[in-house]
């Protein structure tokens, strides 16, 4: 067979039966990106792979296959792929930052950092690998060149959304006044897409914190919020009924005393409760001892409950499918979290999993990893909410663009941790962060003996500690303990009446000196 192109771009190909039109790469491209949009990754995938074999170099569709190999896990895949398309385009800047991206993705941030910066040798000030060099640099703790690379991004756009956030999200700068004004500028700019007026108003909300100035700092935070909350879905109803079923599921449980495994197994340590308690600072603490691997929020607990689900006999879904695994399916399914971690590990016997959200599986890690140690940060109900009322996340936390969302999702959470207690006593350890602030070596001595850790001083020099770290915290715990955060949320008491009234109940419970003014108070 032969083939050609013709003068529009379109591959033809010649054979028995006459010529055969082959579909113009521009269209494989749009038709691919959107399938990934979409979420169809396989049908992306198999579209690409079509069209290769009459591109076999477009980079382009290489540099979209890799893509689609790094959203379902292929990072081996991807990388040959990226490093065909450098091989191929060596004056291109974007192979080069895809290979930064998916070094990134892997944990390999100085790797990361190599690649973006030969991407802007070739296309200097492109905002975009600035942009990601800049996170790079953040989570190594190279925050001096962090914001260097986003204040570069500013010079050249100053509407750059993006570029204000990230600095934002690097907790311990501080806007210049002639940053701010430009943000106040753009922020009600219709001509900027909703999702960078969302991040200018929690930028310009950290801006205003920073002041003291807390009445026009919650003014952009809930504006942000507002405009966030319409195009995420929660329904806190439906999260609640949720609660009721783990509860009921696990309450009938029946849990191994002992565990399976083998004593060279690591022993995984999570890190639940809700973001913005103090789950990095414990990570970090635990990083600094000799023993442990921190590694970072890892997905892994989560896809064990697809997997779950896809084998249930009858079309359950978990919690419920549970019901039909036996000792040894538990037993693999404990192995597979064990496996599919590795790439995250070095070999320590000890490692971390901060995924914050796995609160809401603590059966499932009893039952799975009987061994596991599960930590839950708690933090004073109001600065645990307004902390994540304050924090833009990239994905996933739909529940902490609304007040009043929050404020049920919490009490959900506190029923649930107080059931992991009753039916498994002693399981979960509770790391309070004001007593971690304010006694931090009588904390860490308990926390490090209920991991059946020994001690070691290096826990309490954690700032010290060089190691990447990817949370919304990662500036702040490269500091000794500081205690300003600490009852953060009275300064902004007068905004919260409505948060105080749906967290009464535990609020109630607290010290008389830990509790907001009364309800009638705040609303004079």
């Amino acid at each position: 067979m032969k083939s050609g192109t013709d003068s529009a771009g379109t591959s033809t190909a010649a054979g028995m039966g006459g010529t055969t039109t082959i579909e113009p790469v521009q269209q494989v491209l749009a038709r691919a990106r959107q399938l990934r949009k979409a979420g169809q990754l396989a049908e992306a995938d198999r579209v690409c792979q079509a069209a290769l074999s009459h591109y076999p170099d477009n980079v382009d569709l290489l540099v979209t296959l890799g893509l689609l190999a790094m959203d379902q896990g292929e990072i081996g895949d991807a990388e040959v792929i990226f490093r065909h398309a450098v091989a191929l385009a060596p004056d291109s800047a974007i192979p080069q930052m895809m290979m930064g991206t998916l070094h990134a993705r892997a944990g390999k941030h100085h790797d990361a950092i190599a690649a973006y910066r030969a991407a802007l040798e070739l296309r200097p000030g492109h905002p975009a690998c600035l942009l990601d060099l800049g996170f790079a640099l953040k989570t190594i703790g190279c925050r001096d060149e962090a914001v260097a690379a986003y204040r570069e991004i500013i010079r050249a756009h100053p509407e750059s959304a993006d570029a204000y956030w990230a600095l934002a999200e690097i907790k311990t700068v501080d806007f210049e006044p002639a940053e701010v004004d430009t943000m106040e500028k753009h922020v009600g700019n219709e001509n900027l897409t909703e999702e960078a007026r969302v991040k200018l108003c929690f930028a310009l909300g950290k801006a205003y914190d920073d002041r003291g100035e807390y009445s026009r700092a919650f003014h952009y935070y809930g504006r942000g919020n507002s405009m966030r909350r319409m195009h995420v879905r929660h329904d806190a109803l439906e999260y609640q009924a949720m609660i009721d079923r783990l509860i009921e599921v696990f309450g009938a449980q029946r849990f191994r005393q002992q565990s399976s495994g083998s004593d060279s197994d690591p022993v995984p340590i999570f890190i639940v409760g809700l973001p913005r308690s103090g789950s990095t600072l414990i990570e970090q603490v635990l990083a600094s001892h000799s023993h442990v691997e921190g590694t970072r929020e890892l997905p892994d607990l989560q896809h064990l409950i697809g997997t779950i689900n896809s084998r249930s006999p009858d079309d359950l879904e978990y919690p419920e499918a549970l019901r039909h695994l036996n000792d040894d399916d538990l037993f693999g399914l404990g192995r597979q979290y064990l496996e599919s971690t590795k790439r995250y590990r070095s070999g320590k016997p000890f490692f971390a999993d901060k995924m914050p959200n796995n609160f809401n599986h603590v059966g499932l890690i009893r039952l799975i990893l009987p061994n596991a140690r599960v930590i839950d940060a708690r933090r004073h109900p109001l600065d645990s909410c307004l902390g994540s009322f304050k924090q833009l996340f990239i994905k996933g936390q739909p529940f902490t663009y609304d007040l009043d969302d929050l404020g049920e999702y919490y009490l959900q959470y506190r029923r649930l941790m107080d059931h992991w207690h009753e039916r498994l006593p002693g399981y979960v350890h509770e790391v309070q962060y004001e007593e971690l602030v304010e006694t931090p070596e009588e904390v860490i001595r308990d926390l490090l003996k209920y991991c059946g850790l020994p001690w070691e001083s290096s826990c309490l020099k954690f700032h010290e500690t060089d190691r990447a770290v990817d949370s919304a915290s990662s500036q702040q715990v490269r500091q000794p303990i500081y205690s300003s955060s600490v009852n953060n949320w009275r300064h902004y008491e007068y905004h919260l009446g409505e948060l105080i009234e749906i967290l009464q109940p535990v609020l109630d419970k607290l010290p008389e000196e830990q509790r907001p003014a009364s309800l009638d108070a705040l609303s004079r």
